[in-house]
Formats: C-alpha cells, structure tokens, sequence
C-alpha cells in the first residue's frame, strides 16, 4: 500500500506541471513520493545523491550558465538518466500492482526536464496548434509500424480490453512516455541540436537520439527497427511542433494501440 502511495504521488507532481508548475508544488509531491518510497522499501537513502545530482544538473541548465558549466551540467545528466534508464543505479527496488511491473527509478529522468527546462502547454489554443502536427503524424505512425509488424509476423490481431487497462494507461503515460519524451527529446535532442551548428542539425538530432532511445530496448531485430522507426516519429513531431506533449501523444497512442488491439 506504501509503495502505491509513492506511485500516486509521482502521479500528482507530473500532473501539476500542467496545472500550477510551480517548484513549491510539483517539488513536494515529488517529495512525498521519495518519502512514500523510502517506506515502502522501493529505495535506499543513497539515491538521493544520484537524484539530488540530477536535479543540480538540470537546474544549472535553467540558468545561464558559461559553455563549460552547461556542457559539464549536461554530461552528467545524461550519464545519470542513462544508468537510470538501464536499471544500473543500485538502490531502486521494482514493485508489482496487478500484474504490472512498476519502476521507480527511470520516472526520474524525465521529471525534472519537464518541469525546470521545457515549454508546457498552458491553452487550448496551445494544445490545438500541437495537435495540428501531432495527430496525422501519430495516424501516420501507427500506419508504418503496422504494415512490417504484420508482414514479419511480430504482431498478430488479437484486441482485448483487460480490466487493468486503466492501470496500464496510467502506468505507461507517466511512468514511460512522459518520462522518457522528457529524456530523449525535451532534454537529449534539444541539447544535440544545440551543439550541432548545421541546418540540418534538428534533424541529425533526431536521428542520433532514436538510436541511443533504441538502445534502452531489448527483443527481436524487428523489434527494436520498429522501435527506431517510433523514435523517428517522435523526434520530427517534437522538432516540428515544439511541444513535447506531442511526441507524449505520439508515444502513448502507439504504445496503447499496441496493448490493445496486439
């Protein structure tokens, strides 16, 4: 019940980075959740040196900061959110709710982009302006990673609507796609394409990012090509809207039609 809490508490400081983005608030129920963690035995204290680190390091890059500082800032926080990504900071201790593994420490690398060093949406105009990009690029995404999945028999049509699809939504919106849309293309992309000079540097980001985000995925070869073809997607939908929900949107429907329909 304890670690649920932590979970639920995570939750609400996503959330309120759309509501009121205000370090006061998502910061303490951040905070609670770490509390609630620590209880629940999903943790040790010393990873509060390696999310205390990562929290520093993103909030020198809010700030600005000389070359050397920004370029030392993101360093270590790639280093950092890539251990966590891969499970290797000890410390961390997975939790299972109704048959669904849940993690505590990759949530981490994306929460603190999100809430100190990308732009939120904060109108409807805004969200529609996103959607304007986002939609038809979400549909044409699905469509290409349809038809390989079906041809090489990755996939078989099989939909189901399990009473824990509810948890699995709300498992995979925050706790995948706002965490590693936070990473790889709030965080990750935007820094490559800001030390690469050329034109074309948006889009040689995108390229050098999907192949790191491939890189946290294991299975099959067609698994992770479909992986990287996602990532594509993900990546011109953040460089072409300027709004990570809309490489969140992306995500999250590819991977629910995934769960459901797959």
């Amino acid at each position: 019940m304890i670690a649920t809490l932590a979970f639920i508490s995570f939750v609400f400081a996503t959330m309120s980075l759309w509501v009121h983005r205000k370090v006061g608030v998502w910061g303490t129920f951040l905070a609670i959740s770490i509390v609630f963690a620590y209880i629940g035995g999903l943790i040790h204290l010393d990873v509060l040196i390696t999310i205390g680190a990562l929290l520093g390091a993103h909030t020198l890059l809010h700030f600005e900061v000389s070359k050397y500082s920004h370029f030392m800032a993101f360093i270590l926080a790639t280093g950092i959110s890539l251990m966590l990504a891969f499970h290797l900071v000890p410390g961390f201790k997975s939790f299972e709710l109704l048959g669904i593994q849940w993690n505590f420490d990759k949530p981490f690398i994306g929460i603190f982009v999100l809430a100190l060093n990308v732009p939120l949406i904060k109108s409807g105009e805004d969200m529609g302006e996103m959607l304007k990009y986002a939609f038809p690029l979400t549909l044409l995404c699905i469509a290409v990673l349809l038809g390989p999945a079906l041809f090489f028999n990755f996939v078989k049509y099989n939909p189901k609507f399990s009473a824990t699809l509810p948890v699995w939504m709300v498992r995979n919106l925050f706790f995948t796609c706002c965490a590693e849309e936070g990473f790889f293309r709030g965080f990750l992309q935007k820094e490559i394409t800001h030390y690469i000079p050329w034109k074309i540097g948006g889009y040689f980001s995108i390229l050098l990012t999907s192949i790191v985000f491939t890189l946290i995925h294991t299975g099959p070869l067609v698994y992770l090509v479909l992986v990287f073809v996602a990532s594509l997607f993900y990546g011109l939908i953040y460089h072409v809207s300027g709004r990570i929900e809309g490489s969140i949107f992306c995500h999250f429907m590819v991977n629910l039609a995934r769960y459901v329909f797959f």
